[in-house]
């Protein structure tokens, strides 16, 4: 008789979940779906038409020079934004874990690009960087490391302006998370190293990166499919320029849908984006089980 109010409870409390489940399936898995659906047609942006044209979209994409580029560039700036994000947020994590005046204070501080809308620290940076008036080119010029004021959003330098940008804005993530790992690394396993004639370093390889090795790789994986993602602060800060030197796959899809009105093609670069991110993705929710 138990056995079967115990059933029937968890019955009842197992469909409470099904307007969640819905609501999740149509939010995340219905957009999705449509996607993959579009990028099997010639859709056009103001077409009513819905013509299957089978991998026509895919064979074109894969054959353009212009996609193969844009990936280069998504791997560049993602693979350059995850490790300064990581290396400055676990460098800084390290400082703030040690007990000093002003520690708490500190730790606002570190926390406030993160808080900042990523418009208004789009716009700071413009200002900062600007080739004519901007404080980066004036103060490098004062101190004799430049001769002359250079373009920051230049063919040469956009890159690594837009990945400036990115670092500054997210590392502050990776610091909240790194800072509650180490300080629950236990200060028995350093006053032993010390014992045993451990450097700072070598305390740092041995004990600090093994017991916080779960983390910084849930941070990488995280990171990296956020800044492979990431569409705003290119957008805003160079719209993917110049001559395509910071466009990346976000970008193109949407230049291909909404400035070309190629929704099918568009969706079909989406899809291909999607299926890069499926390797990363796997070995994160893999990583989560154990």
């Amino acid at each position: 008789m138990d056995v079967a109010l115990e059933r029937k409870e968890r019955l009842f409390s197992y469909s409470l979940l099904i307007p969640l489940f819905l609501m999740v399936a149509g939010i995340q898995l219905f957009p999705i779906i449509y996607a993959f659906t579009l990028s099997f047609t010639d859709r056009g942006l103001f077409s009513t038409s819905l013509d299957f044209i089978g991998l026509a979209n895919y064979r074109q994409l894969l054959g353009s020079q212009e996609f193969w580029d844009t990936l280069v560039n998504n791997i560049v700036y993602a693979g350059s934004c995850v490790t300064f994000q990581v290396s400055v947020g676990l460098s800084t994590s390290l400082l703030l874990v040690r007990k000093f005046r002003g520690n708490y204070y500190f730790r606002a501080v570190v926390t406030f690009p993160y808080l900042v809308p990523t418009i208004v620290a789009v716009l700071i940076f413009k200002w900062m960087l600007n080739d004519v008036f901007g404080i980066v080119n004036r103060g490098l010029v004062t101190l004799g490391l430049l001769g002359q004021s250079v373009g920051w959003f230049d063919l040469d330098r956009a890159m690594f302006s837009v990945i400036l940008v990115s670092v500054w804005r997210f590392f502050p993530f990776t610091v909240l998370l790194f800072v509650p790992a180490l300080e629950a690394i236990p200060k028995e396993l350093y006053e032993a190293a010390k014992v045993d004639g451990a450097s700072p370093v070598q305390q740092f390889v041995h004990v600090t990166l093994p017991q916080i090795k779960e983390v910084l790789f849930v941070v990488i994986i995280l990171r990296g499919i956020w800044m492979f993602n990431n569409f705003n602060v290119i957008w805003l800060l160079t719209g993917g320029g110049p001559a395509g030197t910071t466009q990346h796959l976000p970008i193109l899809s949407y230049l291909q849908a909404f400035q070309e009105f190629d929704i099918g093609l568009g969706s079909a670069t989406s899809v291909t984006g999607l299926l890069v991110l499926v390797l990363p993705m796997l070995i994160y929710l893999r990583s989560g089980k154990k």
